[in-house]
């Protein structure tokens, strides 16, 4: 049971836990999309219970199209119709794929304009780095907007298949071109001060040992810290 899962989880010492990832939110009533997506979304609300979850991630990986104002007003809904079930965060996640919300402009009209309290942005580096969103950019996100970030690596340019990429061959903090260094002070200057993720969808990784793994991640991790140290 999800109970039972969290117990493990609490046992094991892990404290800030990510539920994710829901899509099409904002899909009209009586669509079959809207269905699956509202039942997900039950789903989700209850794992975030039973996890005490940091935060819901949300967005939209189909890349189904809406009008920026359709998704404003859906979104504002889901953070209140989260309210009731948990006090986990709604982060929507700024992604290079998605049509609606892939400009750190869009982002933060979303979060300003549905204005709810639980609600903000989830920032990844590897997305960032993609979408040429420098690190000094990020300082214009109000504080209480910045709900979450993930710490990826890569190359500027994409791979031929950037779909293949971004599951397979992300990199370590500090083994590609991004500025992860400048990122995390970025974050650290609007007031962040919430937990970091560390998000390497890597087939080379996946081949490691799970304790080299883990190593590996934290190590390449504490150093970005580190070389942000002024």
């Amino acid at each position: 049971s999800l109970d039972e899962t969290a117990k493990i989880f609490r046992d094991a010492g892990l404290k800030y836990l990510e539920v994710e990832f829901l899509w099409e939110f904002f899909v009209p009533q009586g669509q079959p999309a809207r269905a699956d997506s509202d039942r997900l979304r039950k789903q989700l609300f209850e794992t975030a219970v039973a996890f005490d979850a940091h935060h819901i991630k949300v967005g939209n990986i189909p890349e189904t199209p809406c009008e920026l104002d359709r998704l404003i007003e859906e979104y504002a809904a889901l953070c209140d119709d989260a309210k009731q079930h948990t006090d986990a965060k709604v982060a929507y996640e700024i992604i290079p794929f998605d049509p609606n919300v892939h400009t750190l402009e869009d982002g933060l009209r979303l979060v300003t304009e549905a204005a709810r309290p639980n609600g903000g942005l989830a920032i990844d580096t590897w997305h960032m780095g993609k979408l040429r969103i420098a690190p000094e950019e990020l300082k214009r996100i109000p504080g209480e907007y910045l709900a979450w970030v993930e710490l990826s690596d890569g190359p500027v340019e994409y791979m031929p298949d950037p779909i293949d990429e971004v599951i397979n061959h992300r990199r370590l903090p500090g083994d590609g071109e991004f500025d992860i260094p400048g990122y995390i002070q970025a974050c650290q200057a609007v007031g962040y001060d919430g937990p970091w993720g560390v998000e390497i969808l890597s087939e080379e990784l996946r081949n490691l040992p799970m304790e080299e793994e883990f190593k590996r991640a934290y190590e390449t991790t504490a150093a970005q810290f580190r070389a942000g140290v002024t």
